[in-house]
């Protein structure tokens, strides 16, 4: 296993493997689709998007392919060969009615890529990292490099309409965090999960403190979660899934 992602207010879960194959799972394990392209490639970065109605994946290659993918069926639908060394951060939105993937990590500043013509732009317009919702508060959370949580007011950023606090907006970093930070929601708490080599210390942002902290065996390489606040993490090429259950009381 390579890269892992999952969909945002979705019960679709999605693996990548290096010889290029994609998995798309549920959340109770159950197999959706396993599809193979013509390509052997890592799948290195892999995000969930919703365009129309409809549910699609993104993943980039070792070979620096972007490619998007059905995640219905997982059908391969389109590709786009990038130039230049691969970048990180990869999201999918649906804007101005066109479904587009942002890539972001240095030395890349960042760059908005169209889908379906495969058009190219910088990404000067978007915010800094992505956003969270505290409270109704838009805000952006990220950690320093010594894995403390950093909580910053975002102003101007736009309140949904329909979205539970906790949910990332479609902002994009424009820069990596010093540590990989995944916010989810859990009842009426905002948490997030910042890797450590070998552990993923989970923490309330309200009340800045860990309030657990998950080992693996192996380093992790990647984290995500479901809207239920389930964690799915790539550790030693494996990936876990592991079910939320509050605590009683």
């Amino acid at each position: 296993m390579t890269a892992i992602a999952c969909a945002p207010g979705a019960d679709v879960m999605a693996v990548g493997d290096r010889s290029g194959c994609l998995r798309l799972y549920r959340r109770s394990g159950e197999l959706l689709a396993s599809r193979h392209t013509d390509r052997t490639a890592d799948l290195m970065e892999m995000a969930f998007g919703h365009h129309a109605g409809r549910l699609y994946l993104a993943s980039i290659d070792r070979g620096n392919v972007l490619r998007l993918w059905d995640a219905v069926d997982g059908s391969p639908l389109s590709s786009v060969a990038l130039t230049g060394r691969r970048g990180s951060h990869l999201g999918l939105f649906s804007i101005g009615g066109r479904l587009v993937a942002s890539l972001t990590g240095d030395p890349w500043r960042g760059v908005l890529i169209d889908l379906v013509s495969g058009r190219k732009t910088a990404k000067d317009e978007f915010g800094e990292h992505p956003t969270a919702y505290l409270n109704g508060r838009p805000v952006t959370v990220t950690a320093d490099r010594a894995g403390d949580l950093q909580v910053t007011a975002t102003p101007g950023a736009p309140t949904p309409s329909v979205a539970a606090p906790g949910v990332a907006a479609p902002g994009v970093a424009e820069s990596a965090p010093e540590r990989p930070v995944v916010c989810f929601h859990s009842g009426d708490r905002l948490l997030a999960g910042v890797i450590h080599t070998h552990e993923v210390a989970i923490w309330d942002v309200a009340e800045h403190r860990i309030v657990d902290v998950l080992s693996a065996r192996s380093q992790v390489a990647d984290l995500a979660a479901t809207t239920d606040g389930d964690l799915f993490l790539l550790a030693g090429g494996e990936a876990g899934f592991l079910e939320h259950r509050p605590p009683p009381g």
